[in-house]
């Protein structure tokens, strides 16, 4: 966007000056403690749009090489602006936001269903990082319409909360709830009525959800993975295991009757949680031993009476 010396200097002082030590708000000063010509250049080219300048000139009203007096912090505004339309109406906008002084001025341009504003983002961060970088300089959110701050309830109460988290005030210049918001000021029982909302919100949704899973477990559904165990693989697996038969051999002896896993055989895993469901099963002895291991036993016994 390209700015005249007016909007220049408004952007660049946005920023205290590591170079006289002007603070935000202020202009840059010469060692005699005058007025400067021009910003120092690490000031300037904190600002995107003139980070390329060779120079930016301060302007007239600030009387270069008069007698530097620090000035009250001027207030700075980011402009935004929401729209799914295209055309002379978007840049009369952006016109109106230049002259309430928006120092920068972001324009999302999405359809009604896209969730995602990438621009909005944008805003919320600058605004943010320049209330911290100047603790002393107030920011303020500029939209010309609510509708083009946020097209749901829920957006709006989003947008709020990163407003009064950023401590940033918010100027709606026109239209439905016209008026300027601080967070925590004139204007703050607004950002307190929207985080009420919000915190209703999120309890109502966490009540429904909790209402459907309590709703889904008294039909008997638990949630989670459908279980590869009918009653009767589990009656079959429990009647191999009182037999004596080793859980791997189990596994190898049951055959999935339904779903994708149908004709396969049920995993080890699978096996040891299904027992583990019985009531008359006990996993945490050590299992039966089989008929193989007792004639090993003998047979080792034979032949140590032998030698």
């Amino acid at each position: 966007m390209k700015m005249d010396a007016r909007q220049a200097a408004q952007a660049v002082e946005q920023f205290a000056c590591s170079v006289c030590g002007s603070p935000a708000g202020s202009v840059c000063r010469t060692r005699s403690g005058t007025v400067a010509i021009g910003y120092h250049t690490p000031r300037f080219v904190l600002v995107p749009e003139l980070g390329q300048a060779d120079a930016v000139p301060v302007p007239p009203d600030r009387h270069p090489l008069a007698r530097w007096v620090p000035r009250e912090p001027v207030a700075v505004r980011v402009g935004y602006c929401c729209t799914s339309a295209v055309g002379g109406k978007t840049e009369d906008w952006v016109s109106e936001l230049v002259a309430a002084e928006c120092a920068a001025i972001f324009l999302d341009t999405v359809g009604p269903a896209v969730r995602m504003r990438p621009e909005l983002a944008r805003a919320l961060r600058l605004s943010a990082d320049q209330r911290r970088c100047a603790e002393d300089q107030p920011v303020v959110f500029t939209v010309l319409e609510l509708a083009q701050l946020a097209r749901t309830g829920a957006e709006f109460i989003e947008t709020a909360a990163a407003l009064r988290a950023a401590d940033v005030s918010l100027d709606i210049r026109r239209g439905t709830l016209a008026g300027v918001y601080h967070p925590r000021e004139t204007g703050s029982l607004l950002f307190a009525v929207l985080t009420a909302a919000g915190d209703l919100d999120r309890a109502h949704h966490r009540q429904r959800i909790r209402a459907g899973q309590q709703a889904a477990s008294n039909r008997g559904n638990r949630g989670g993975r459908p279980s590869v165990f009918d009653d009767a693989m589990l009656s079959e697996a429990r009647r191999l295991y009182e037999q004596g038969v080793p859980v791997p051999e189990i596994a190898t002896q049951l055959v999935i009757a339904t779903g994708k896993n149908a004709g396969r055989h049920p995993s080890l895993a699978s096996v040891y949680r299904a027992l583990a469901t019985g009531p008359a099963t006990r996993l945490d002895a050590e299992p039966p031993a089989s008929a193989e291991p007792d004639s090993l036993t003998s047979e080792h016994s034979t032949s140590r009476g032998r030698t």
